[in-house]
């Protein structure tokens, strides 16, 4: 089909075109609530193409080279296509066959459902309208630029190049998936409701993320955060997370054995309860006036600031670390088995070690608030050890 000029109007039902599809002038406006199927190439290079409210199909193999950019409707795939520079699509994605994003972008200005029963991997996606993700997995390659409404579907993201995420709306993820580099957002919040799989490189880029249901952080790769807002439930790595930023808890964090590391300027808050197995602090780190638990270790080469609160060790730990850390109040439960820092800590206000054990390493500690203290030893004393 080869049109220069003047305008075709097609009527209900389908248009096929088996050989290329060129539209240079004119206009085409394509069968109302229709189908245009097209079985090989697609060449826009003037004119207007209207696909109305109907389908445009890639039932064959395409390369759709289209420098006007006018938008499709619905646009199916049932073959091979290789996409343009941009391609834009108003209504829905459905994906039946093989998709060959190119290197380029698809913009999504209107309501968009993504669907089929292939795989779709975009290269770069941009969002202006609503975006609904399909229930499975949707890769992404390139750049992810949200303007619009995200919605996950319970679906996965995988993201398998060099990806930055930018917009002017948050971006709400369900399970996560970084097999490239992932550079979050700056200035807008990112969500994930279900899994944190990073098997390449999170740049956090001085942002937050909220993981806001039920979220479990695994993979193969770092995993460095800024701010960290926990709303659902939050279950850390076996090895090390690493955060920079503020840890808010208004849910629950499920340390899983590994080592939280705080390597930057934190204040710790929220409404939760924030429980620990291994804690390292290489910034600054503001506690709660509410308890913190540890049941690992705490290793201080940073600065810690009690803020009036307290410090519960609730399985088999010791204080370390470079540096000396100065305690509000310190709690040893029940069959819990502190031992000290060899180079002494202070505690500013009260000592509970009646149901515990404590080792003293050869260290002090030092009892040095303003105010009356109270130390809580269990009486029985052996030389190394209290109960």
């Amino acid at each position: 089909y080869d049109q220069q000029a003047h305008t075709y109007r097609g009527q209900r039902g389908a248009f096929t075109a088996y050989g290329d599809f060129m539209l240079s002038g004119g206009v085409f406006s394509a069968p109302s609530n229709g189908v245009v199927s097209c079985l090989a190439d697609f060449k826009h290079t003037g004119g207007i193409f209207s696909n109305n409210a109907g389908d445009i199909s890639f039932d064959g193999t395409t390369i759709l080279s289209d420098t006007v950019g006018n938008p499709f409707n619905d646009l199916v795939i049932n073959g091979n296509l290789t996409a343009p520079s941009t391609l834009y699509v108003v209504s829905n994605f459905v994906n039946n066959g093989a998709f060959n994003a190119n290197g380029g972008l698809v913009y999504f200005p209107g309501n968009t459902t993504v669907g089929g029963s292939s795989t779709t991997t975009f290269d770069n996606v941009s969002i202006s309208g609503t975006f609904a993700a399909p229930a499975a997995v949707m890769a992404v390659n390139g750049a992810w630029t949200n303007n619009g409404t995200f919605n996950p579907s319970g679906g996965t993201v995988v993201f398998n190049g060099a990806t930055t995420i930018s917009g002017t709306r948050t971006s709400a993820f369900n399970n996560v998936t970084i097999n490239g580099t992932l550079t979050s957002h700056g200035s807008y919040p990112l969500l994930v409701a279900g899994g944190w799989t990073n098997n390449g490189t999170f740049n956090h880029n001085s942002g937050t993320v909220i993981f806001n249901n039920a979220t479990v952080i695994g993979g193969s790769g770092s995993h460095n955060f800024n701010n960290v807002t926990i709303g659902g439930t939050l279950t850390a790595p076996g090895g090390t997370l690493q955060v920079a930023g503020n840890w808010v808890n208004n849910g629950a964090f499920s340390p899983n054995s590994g080592t939280v590391v705080f390597n930057g300027n934190t204040i710790m808050s929220g409404a939760g309860s924030n429980a620990f197995h291994h804690l390292s602090i290489q910034g600054v780190l503001t506690a709660p006036s509410a308890p913190i638990y540890v049941a690992g270790n705490w290793v201080n080469d940073g600065t810690f600031t009690h803020n009036g609160g307290t410090v519960v060790f609730n399985g088999t730990s010791g204080v370390g670390g470079g540096n000396e850390t100065s305690f509000n109040s310190v709690t040893i439960v029940t069959n819990g088995v502190l031992t000290g820092r060899a180079g002494g800590m202070n505690v500013a206000k009260n000592w509970d070690g009646s149901a515990g054990i404590y080792y003293h390493n050869s260290g002090e500690v030092r009892f040095n608030g303003t105010d009356a203290q109270e130390v809580m030893t269990g009486g029985a004393y052996n030389g190394s050890g209290n109960n």
